[in-house]
């Protein structure tokens, strides 16, 4: 009896688990795509050689097969000032002081930003770099896109879920998105966000802003981007509880007719 009463409040934190992999599976399917749509424009060498305007084309058929994905495609040379873009902005502006634009720079990896308002969309997304690499290594340009996060979360809700868990992604900089409606009482209290995005994937039992007991599972879908899954603990302990009183009225039943 004990042991199965052990064993209700286990399956909660494997439940956690599950829901976060799935999840976290589904939206690094999501950003690899978008890895992959940049890492082909990378390999456009001639796009920095053709005039801007044939620059602006080429990215502005790439972002048509792509319009409900990224608010925006465009490309920095390798000091950060914009050359090119798939809709209009002003060329020549200096965004080296990005941190995202600063990390592609410094490791010659893609990287990504936190959440923000784009420039030109004015719809919340998502910065995602990309390297653009000479034939010795040296960075020559960089490519990015502007991820919606509107679409990530109508692509995560497509999905059916349980109404009983919410799902969120987190930026670097501990801003948290739902993607299942979940309102701002349901994030984990004090500085839970803060010391996540600074640590491993994890398993932990917390309370929400709300008060609520919860249990959040947290995994790492691309450095500067993590899934968090809750799920409440309240209504499984009390089920537990009242399964284990059950079988030890049971045993004790059964023990006083002997």
């Amino acid at each position: 009896a004990w042991n199965d009463f052990n064993l209700a409040l286990a399956e909660v934190r494997t439940d956690a688990v599950l829901l976060r992999e799935a999840a976290a599976a589904r939206h690094g399917a999501e950003m690899d795509i978008v890895e992959d749509v940049l890492g082909s424009l990378s390999r456009r060498v001639d796009l920095l050689t053709m005039p801007p305007a044939a620059c602006d084309a080429v990215l502005a058929a790439a972002h048509d097969l792509f319009r409900e994905r990224y608010g925006m495609l465009w490309v920095l040379d390798a000091d950060g000032r914009m050359l090119c873009s798939a809709r209009p902005a002003e060329r020549g502006v200096d965004y080296s002081h990005l941190s995202y634009v600063r990390a592609v720079q410094a490791y010659r990896r893609p990287a990504l930003g936190s959440f923000v308002v784009g420039e030109v969309s004015r719809r919340r997304v998502l910065p995602v770099l990309v390297p653009m690499l000479g034939p010795d290594g040296s960075l020559s340009a960089m490519v990015g896109a502007s991820v919606y996060l509107d679409y990530l979360v109508r692509t995560h809700r497509a999905i059916p879920i349980a109404d009983t868990h919410h799902v969120w992604l987190i930026d670097s900089a501990a801003t948290a998105v739902t993607l299942s409606d979940a309102p701002d009482s349901a994030l984990p209290a004090g500085g839970i966000l803060q010391r996540i995005v600074g640590e491993e994937a994890q398993t932990f039992e917390a309370p929400a802003r709300s008060g609520v007991a919860q249990i959040w599972s947290v995994a790492i879908v691309e450095p500067g981007l993590r899934l968090m899954v809750s799920l409440p603990l309240e209504a499984i302990r009390r089920a537990a509880h009242q399964a284990l009183i059950v079988r030890l009225l049971e045993f004790g039943l059964i023990l006083g007719v002997c």
